[in-house]
């Protein structure tokens, strides 16, 4: 007897819950779910978009994820058209989901920039390391807390000052 009293409180709470997600918009209750369902907190970069899972994602349609996130990053957008730029250039890249090397969902902490400073290929950007320019360290260009495609690649970008050609060139 006592069974069939839990069974009937479980399925008055089951009611409760489900009346409770009729009197929220339908809006909010697709997005508390998903909240519930939500693998893990997004990086430092996309926080802010961790409120509203639309921001990133439309329900059941994996193949719009691309858009939503072009539809932010217009730079890597203009590139991809363009046959610009690493995201552009790269073959890998050619029909790549975002998503297949910037993983969400690992943390604050964590990085979804995937390139490997050893493996790395320049020559598919649009500034190929020739010449002294190869035996360069990354970090002479590219500054910690800035995209990479931030790195000047004029001359006077980076030898404005120290003129290694002495004014030659």
């Amino acid at each position: 007897m006592r069974g069939c009293r839990n069974i009937s409180l479980v399925g008055a709470m089951l009611q409760v819950c489900c009346l409770v997600f009729l009197l929220i918009s339908p809006a909010s209750a697709q997005n508390s779910l998903e909240k519930l369902l939500m693998p893990g907190p997004l990086s430092s970069a996309h926080a802010k978009f961790e409120e509203n899972c639309n921001n990133c994602h439309l329900a059941f349609s994996k193949k719009s994820q691309d858009k939503l996130c072009l539809g932010c990053h217009k730079p890597i957008q203009a590139d991809r058209t363009a046959s610009t730029g690493f995201h552009g250039r790269s073959p890998l890249m050619t029909g790549q989901n975002c998503n297949n090397c910037h993983t969400e969902h690992q943390g604050r902490d964590a990085s979804i920039v995937w390139l490997g400073k050893d493996t790395f290929d320049h020559g598919q950007t649009d500034y190929p390391l020739t010449g002294a320019h190869r035996y360069v360290d990354c970090g002479d260009c590219h500054v910690k807390g800035k995209k990479y495609s931030e790195a000047s690649s004029t001359c006077f970008g980076c030898h404005e000052k120290t003129q290694p050609h002495k004014g030659n060139l």
